[in-house]
């Protein structure tokens, strides 16, 4: 008769609970409370929670919250350091008051939101997140924190921060700070990355004007040293240290011309005997002008290279390609103008000099242009011989038939 009394017992305290719960959103119904007296006074109560309308017991959490000195009477309103878990979808809330701190629900944690939606979704509480004159963000969406060694000169306490933080933005923005090299606060006042609505990205600028838009904080001509000491780009290898060659190896992009204060860009790497990390060998420049030089630092056309190129083949736009030479009315030089022309200036007419191609080099596409004219010229007198060679072998098959009956008449 025991079992029985019991059950009946247990279902009447459950449907007793469920009638005094309520079926409104926010309807609570307190299951236990303890409490403590010292010189202040503890509580530590447990509620149902009505999470939403609703009759069964789908729509209801089990709310637990622990406060000193404070009486609070609502759950999910009033209460302190509360704890809230769902008996049927098993998320678990963590609060204070009437504000969630931390979610955990199918295996995603939200910080700052009920509703996570990533493994980790982190979220700001709120509050102004611009700051007021100063470079590092007040309220950060993600803060890392390295205290310092208290008893040291320099405790050397570090922070890594990502906030809304440009002072003069309002718009949708995060940025990225770390603590200066002289800063030993945990608050950092190094802004060194931002991300625009537009999805700019800036490293070294606030206001990018590109996907990726990177620039030095200070100056990167370097003092009397060829390779740039604060590259814009910088890439590094490290050698094998147990080596007698380590071959560590770098690649930089800088403003490195050590007499250059316009705007200009090299491009440095090791050079072979060169086995440090600091490149020594200066490969390509470019210009504010648009000159791109390659092994030289002075380039003075689009591309100049000091060195040999290599190449299976190479196209050049041509215009006025001299097919104009066999047009009727073009006037083509004699021999012996031609003769005169190299008597006078050692080489053909039309033609650069020695001195000027060792000065200045050639143009590709000029000069085959004059070379195809010289062979079309040389075509045409060709030609002309061949017919001036036929005339005469005709008369002197003539002077031959002449000849002979000259001959057969004696």
């Amino acid at each position: 008769m025991k079992k029985p009394l019991l059950a009946i017992a247990v279902l009447l305290s459950v449907n007793m609970v469920k009638a005094q719960l309520g079926a409104n959103k926010g309807d609570a119904y307190q299951i236990s409370n303890s409490n403590g007296t010292t010189t202040n006074n503890v509580m530590h109560k447990t509620w149902l929670y009505r999470n939403s309308a609703g009759s069964d017991w789908y729509s209801t959490s089990v709310h637990d919250g622990i406060a000193v000195d404070i009486s609070f009477l609502e759950p999910g309103v009033t209460t302190r350091a509360w704890w809230e878990r769902n008996p049927y979808t098993g998320a678990q809330k963590w609060g204070n008051s009437g504000q969630t701190w931390l979610t955990l629900s199918d295996a995603k944690l939200g910080v700052g939101t009920t509703a996570p939606t990533a493994p980790l979704q982190i979220m700001s509480l709120g509050g102004e997140s611009r700051p007021g004159g100063i470079n590092v963000a007040s309220a950060s969406a993600l803060k890392l924190s390295r205290p310092g060694t208290p008893n040291y000169s320099y405790p050397e306490s570090a922070e890594f921060r990502v906030a809304h933080g440009s002072p003069t933005i309002w718009g949708s923005q995060l940025d990225l700070y770390i603590n200066g090299a002289a800063n030993n606060t945990d608050v950092p006042d190094q802004q060194v990355m931002t991300w625009l609505y537009n999805g700019h990205v800036g490293i070294g600028r606030t206001d990018p004007g590109a996907n990726l838009h990177i620039q030095n904080l200070v100056g990167s001509k370097p003092g009397g040293v060829n390779a740039p000491t604060i590259p814009v780009l910088r890439m590094g290898r490290a050698g094998t240290a147990s080596y007698s060659y380590s071959e560590a190896a770098e690649f930089r992009i800088g403003h490195g011309g050590s007499n250059v204060w316009g705007s200009q860009l090299d491009l440095y790497i090791n050079g072979g005997a060169n086995q440090t990390e600091t490149p020594d060998q200066q490969v390509m420049t470019w210009q504010y002008n648009g000159n791109v030089g390659i092994g030289t630092t002075t380039p003075i056309e689009r591309l100049s290279v000091n060195g040999n190129i290599r190449s299976k083949e190479v196209k050049v736009e041509a215009s006025n390609w001299p097919d104009y030479v066999f047009l009727p009315e073009y006037q083509l030089p004699t021999l012996t103008q031609i003769a005169e022309q190299i008597k006078l200036k050692g080489h053909l007419p039309d033609m650069p000099s020695a001195k000027e191609v060792e000065a200045n080099g050639i143009a590709l596409g000029e000069m085959n242009k004059l070379l195809l004219k010289k062979v079309e010229e040389l075509t045409l007198h060709l030609i002309e011989k061949e017919k001036q060679l036929e005339n005469q072998n005709k008369r002197l098959i003539q002077v031959e038939k002449g000849l002979r009956g000259v001959r057969n008449g004696q």
